[in-house]
């Protein structure tokens, strides 16, 4: 090779070096003057994989038919009021535990069911630990390491069967949240890794960047083959469900039972009642509801159906009270008043009011006697049903 040619490569290797970033710089200005996406509200948690951003604040565009919201996060990176470690005197605190369905990014604050039920039980805060991707497992060692800040009278558990029971189990799961098996008849549990340089580069750059958000919700999301790589690598913090159906099922709910029998003997050891609204898979709902139509069937023998029997055994057995929402969210189906956005999406805005009607009775027997008050708008909702 002549010398000049050995001389000369350097300098071009790093005037395209400096073209590259000159170009992605200026891609990432475009995108933020005439790009408007959701930011990223999570950031790395060393027990329980993420947790909301403290003072967070995004415009939120999805599920919202054109007209974004608004979503700002308190202190503790939660969609709820700034809350103190204790509650006000002569309030009683019930703490919420659920995932996306509490955590409700559609809609402001006070008009979830959480708040709105908090207004139906005098004297009651209601306090809201729901995150996205939150499942059965991060409640279970939230309740056993970290409810304890927050002197909760009572607890309500949001279960959502469409996917709390995956978000944690080891053999689907992401590598960036806590993840459980059953290994020789015994719970195991793999922790969330620690927070390194990719989780790093992760919560502060890529999350941060326009360039990064269009590149991860235009090409990533996209690719079922880059979602696993991105799963693999701790980019993900929901499961792979596409792998539910290898034979599964039975190891999972295992897991689950044992999973939500810890939480409730952990509750019971802090003398904590609690109340679970156990809120349906979308697509058992929708399916449930073209059968009564005498569109399809939904064999006895359906997994989802299994779900629920676990779920329902295990409550029974323990003692412990619940709100089921499948047959009447059936029912609003065969009405035309559907529950879930798009059919199967969160709460609609005319959701809310009512599970924090369905739950008033029970979580009012729950933290001891007393009235409940009862809007005028629920109770003409609720005529005729």
């Amino acid at each position: 090779m002549p010398r000049g040619t050995r001389n000369t490569w350097w300098p071009n290797l790093l005037l395209a070096g400096v073209a590259v970033g000159m170009t992605l710089l200026v891609a990432e200005g475009i995108l933020r003057w005439t790009w408007s996406t959701e930011k990223v509200t999570l950031v790395h948690d060393p027990l329980l994989g993420f947790r909301g951003r403290s003072r967070a604040q995004t415009i939120w565009h999805r599920e919202m038919f054109g007209r974004p919201r608004m979503v700002t996060l308190n202190e503790a990176g939660f969609h709820d009021h700034p809350r103190a470690s204790q509650s006000p005197p002569g309030t009683k605190r019930l703490v919420f535990l659920g995932d996306s369905f509490l955590e409700a990014y559609q809609v402001e604050i006070d008009s979830s069911f959480a708040q709105r039920l908090a207004r139906l039980l005098p004297n009651m805060e209601a306090v809201n630990l729901g995150v996205h991707g939150y499942g059965l497992g991060v409640y279970a060692l939230q309740v056993r390491q970290e409810l304890a800040v927050w002197h909760a009278d009572g607890v309500v558990l949001c279960l959502f069967l469409g996917n709390d029971l995956h978000d944690n189990f080891a053999p689907i799961a992401s590598p960036a949240v806590p993840r459980f098996a059953i290994s020789q008849g015994t719970l195991a549990e793999s922790h969330v890794p620690a927070r390194g340089l990719r989780i790093w580069l992760r919560d502060e750059v890529l999350a941060r960047s326009s360039l990064g958000r269009w590149i991860w919700l235009r090409v990533i999301k996209s690719s079922g083959s880059a979602m696993a790589i991105a799963r693999a690598a701790g980019m993900v913090s929901t499961p792979d469900l596409a792998r539910h159906a290898a034979g599964q099922h039975r190891h999972m709910l295992e897991v689950g039972e044992t999973l939500l029998k810890d939480l409730i003997d952990d509750l019971q050891e802090q003398s904590l009642p609690l109340h679970v609204l156990v809120i349906p898979d979308p697509f058992l709902v929708h399916d449930l509801a073209q059968q009564h139509r005498g569109i399809g069937t939904v064999a006895i023998d359906d997994e989802r159906y299994q779900t629920e029997a676990m779920v329902e055994h295990v409550l029974k057995r323990k003692g412990v009270t619940s709100t089921w929402l499948r047959d009447r969210f059936v029912q609003a189906n065969l009405d035309g008043s559907g529950v879930y956005r798009h059919g199967f999406g969160h709460f609609t805005d005319a959701a809310h009011p009512l599970v924090a009607k369905w739950l008033a009775e029970p979580v009012s027997r729950l933290l001891g006697p007393s009235p409940v008050t009862t809007p005028p708008e629920i109770d003409m909702r609720l005529q005729g049903r």
